[in-house]
């Protein structure tokens, strides 16, 4: 143990006069961290608390390797990129940026205490490896409310729209930090984690594209970006972009190729033990009722068929115009205070209740809502028929601390597009007497939400990096 003790002073004392002497000229280097330095973080819930391990040794190898070390410790900066209001700005990830030897006299945080529709919160450091600088950059992805809005902004063409003008923004930043601390020609080094992960793969496209810009060449871009979107136009297959991701979780399928939509980077799936579901449907007829078709399928493989439909009964167009109130109206829900958010689920959970309750209790009602398998007039009486009902369960049920007057009055705006939605996604699925995709999904949401979570990536990460394995767990032993 004191060999490890006497390493770790050692490389904390060089991390000290690293920051004390601190300067981006040529003529001066600071000292290399070639012993790794261990830490601790935790993700913004703290369901997610483990040990890191940090070596200068992962920048020089060219950022088109791909490294199983770099790429966890990628993930342990994605992860500690977040904010909470009663912190110092930035003190979860300055604590791992100074552990690891960057500067934090010169951390550069943006936005991080904030959360508009239009933000990004980001964190930027600098370091010298073997005199030259490398420059981190971490994009929050976590706990960023508002944010949720730009998710929805995809534009009707080119690269998604809400990812890009917040890459954009991005890229002006990183270019002010380098002029400001006169380190043009910095190895450059991202991550984030889902919106992040996407917003730092549009900055990684860009980077590419214009190498001269930051005077380094595609080697020295380090890009690693977690459980991301699809945002770009062009699946450009950038080596030193490195798009992690778990075949399990729906969120990197969204926004789907079918819109044109795909990755800039070379995708690198981590394994995990696949999930086997039953395939459900739905009985109109016994009062909506979800019953097993007696079939199974990978839940991956249910995944991809789902958002194929998805996308072929919903376009990038129609999603931009027509479904407007209804994706405006989520990210309210999804936004909303702390303090609002129980009785918010609270409010969402006896409306959905009274609503199952409402088609149960007759079977005229049944009848009615079967409309939606017909067409024209049918389906316009359908929509009203639905719309008319939602609003009711919704004015019945108790609103008050869930929702401010004038965010109810908006969400019951959305709700005759979300009503036309639904009736002519049922309709399409409903039709399909082999795979009901809504009943199947929404009986495995909580399934297909989770593999989404950071803890999920963390422990497919971790298992194919010799970092966490026994036997390295025991070299340190015995060097101690």
């Amino acid at each position: 143990m004191a060999g490890i003790k006497a390493k770790l002073i050692a490389a904390a004392m060089g991390t000290v006069l690293c920051t004390v002497v601190f300067s981006y000229t040529a003529a001066e280097v600071s000292a290399p961290v070639d012993t790794t330095v261990t830490g601790s973080f935790s993700s913004v819930d703290n369901a997610l608390t483990a040990d890191y391990y940090y070596n200068d040794s992962y920048f020089r190898a060219p950022g088109s390797q791909s490294s199983e070390q770099l790429r966890t410790m990628s993930l342990v900066l994605a992860v500690s990129a977040y904010q909470k209001t009663e912190q110092a700005k930035g003190c979860n990830i300055h604590d791992v940026l100074e552990k690891t030897g960057f500067d934090t006299s010169t951390m550069q945080a943006d936005e991080l205490d904030v959360t508009t529709r239009t933000s990004v919160g980001s964190v930027i450091a600098a370091k010298r490896i073997d005199g030259k600088p490398l420059i981190a950059v971490a994009v929050r992805g976590f706990d960023y409310r508002d944010e949720w809005a730009s998710n929805f902004d995809s534009g009707e063409t080119g690269d998604a729209n809400g990812f890009s003008e917040s890459a954009k923004k991005l890229i002006q930043r990183i270019k002010d930090f380098e002029q400001k601390n006169d380190c043009k020609g910095a190895k450059l080094w991202l991550t984030g984690y889902s919106r992040a992960g996407c917003i730092c793969d549009l900055t990684g496209k860009y980077i590419n594209e214009h190498l001269d810009e930051f005077g380094i060449t595609a080697d020295e871009l380090y890009d690693y970006t977690f459980e991301a979107p699809h945002a770009c136009t062009k699946a450009s297959g950038y080596s030193n972009i490195h798009n992690v991701y778990c075949d399990m979780d729906i969120i990197p399928k969204m926004y789907p190729q079918k819109w044109g939509l795909y990755s800039s980077g070379t995708p690198e799936k981590l394994e995990l033990s696949p999930q086997e579901i039953n395939v459900k449907t739905l009985s109109i007829m016994d009062g909506f009722k979800i019953k097993d078709t007696g079939d199974k399928m990978q839940l991956s493989e249910f995944e991809d068929k789902f958002v194929e439909w998805l996308s072929k009964k919903l376009s990038r167009e129609r999603f931009c115009s027509d479904c407007k109130p209804v994706t405006d109206a989520a990210v309210d829900i999804i936004s909303v205070q702390p303090q609002q958010r129980a009785k918010m689920l609270r409010y969402l959970k006896s409306v959905s209740t009274a609503l199952g309750e409402h088609f149960k209790s007759s079977k005229l009602e049944v009848l009615k809502i079967a409309g939606i398998l017909g067409s024209g007039t049918v389906k316009k009486k359908s929509v009203e028929y639905l719309t008319k009902v939602l609003l009711s369960v919704m004015d019945d049920a108790d609103h008050s601390g869930a929702f401010s007057d004038e965010q109810y009055e908006k969400l019951k705006e959305a709700v005759p597009a979300a009503a036309e939605l639904v009736v002519d996604l049922l309709k399409d699925d409903l039709s399909d007497n082999d795979l009901n995709y809504f009943p199947t999904f929404f009986s495995y949401a909580g399934q297909i939400v989770k593999y989404h979570y950071s803890i999920q990536v963390w422990e497919a990460v971790t298992a194919n990096d010799r970092n966490y394995s026994a036997s390295h767990s025991s070299e340190l032993s015995q060097a101690a």
